[in-house]
């Protein structure tokens, strides 16, 4: 495509082709662990057991815990009603834990 910016060398591709066209693994490619989409590792949300995600599943799937600060998907988080009528999100580590 003409485009300069290149951090695989391997395949010479910039991020926009290697993004749309690549397909291998490695430590700066990847695949969103819930969706599969190719994700740059490097930019990609963290979510719970060392898994990266595309910022769609992060914005659509994951909560933060309120109180260790891990994202972590929908159905691994608690909503706690405080005693002041506001809401705590909690995984289930510091939920069971706290």
């Amino acid at each position: 495509c003409g485009k300069e910016h290149i951090r695989n060398a391997e395949t010479m591709r910039c991020d926009d082709c290697e993004l749309k066209y690549g397909y291998e693994e490695n430590d700066i490619y990847g695949s969103c662990s819930n969706c599969g989409m190719r994700i740059c590792i490097e930019d990609a949300p963290w979510v719970e057991d060392s898994e990266y995600v595309c910022e769609h599943c992060y914005e659509n799937y994951c909560l933060v815990c309120d109180n260790c600060g891990i994202a972590h998907y929908h159905e691994h988080i608690h909503r706690v009603v405080l005693d002041n009528d506001e809401i705590e999100y909690l995984c289930n580590y510091c939920y069971n834990n706290q």
